[in-house]
């Protein structure tokens, strides 16, 4: 069952990792990623994460890539995941054993296992000769929430095994949805502005937390829980952007909607 779960944690973040651009490219190149890894399912991620080297990494990856995201990133970072899980029985394990009782929300821990982590996988790479290129693409990856970025990957995954209902899996007990932070992406950023849920003008880390705390009061115990539903139209392309009663007067965010 443990393994299970580790499985289902690393399949997670490597989505994650990939969560930019088409959410068919990202499937496919999550999957991707993943069957090279596993050789096809002769192994479980877990297994390929806790037996592997850099070297078979690589060897396995072979010219993988996704947009600036190659195989020597991924290797690095498939290093700094098999110290974790040695170390500390995974990064939600890690995670949740550095939450402080008077930590706002989860960013603080989160910090403080990241710093440690891609610390790790930076020395991966010192040790493989990489390029400065592969330097960017993995503190791109590790997002590194004390830089101040929203670190959007980061809080996506947390919220899938946080979470339990129709949209996300759950499966992490010892972190609470309200300890959550919202996953900021453009579409998110752009409805939260219309309705009122921020005034500020930059897709921030404050942002974030300042629409987290905004949909706080409406559910405390769970302010992400409407964060599929704003994205989602984003996405699909049914928000103009611009308020124009005979297309957005069916909405249901009509009355709230200050585009």
């Amino acid at each position: 069952e443990h393994s299970e779960g580790i499985d289902r944690e690393f399949a997670g973040l490597i989505a994650a990792w990939f969560a930019s651009g088409r959410a068919r490219s990202i499937v496919e190149k999550s999957r991707e990623c993943i069957t090279r890894l596993t050789l096809d399912g002769q192994e479980t991620l877990s297994e390929t994460v806790k037996n592997g080297t850099p070297e078979m990494w690589l060897s396995r990856l072979g010219d993988f890539r996704y947009r600036w995201v190659d195989a020597l990133t991924l290797a690095a970072s498939l290093s700094a995941l098999q110290h974790a899980l040695e170390a500390e029985g995974g990064l939600l394990a890690a995670i949740s054993c550095e939450l402080k009782s008077e930590d706002p929300n989860v960013l603080l821990g989160l910090g403080r296992v990241v710093d440690r982590y891609e610390g790790h996988a930076k020395s991966v790479l010192s040790s493989m000769s990489a390029t400065s290129n592969q330097y960017r693409a993995l503190s791109w990856v590790w997002a590194n929430p004390d830089r101040g970025a929203a670190a959007k990957r980061w809080m996506m995954w947390l919220r899938w095994f946080v979470r339990q209902d129709a949209i996300d899996p759950g499966g992490c007990s010892s972190i609470e949805p309200k300890q959550l932070v919202m996953p900021l992406d453009t579409h998110v950023f752009r409805l939260s502005r219309f309705m009122g849920l921020t005034t500020r003008r930059n897709a921030d880390q404050r942002t974030a937390i300042q629409i987290t705390n905004a949909l706080g009061q409406v559910v405390p115990e769970d302010p992400l829980r409407y964060d599929f539903a704003l994205s989602r139209v984003g996405i699909l392309g049914h928000c103009p952007g611009k308020r124009k009663r005979g297309v957005c007067e069916p909405c249901s965010l009509f009355s709230l909607c200050r585009a």
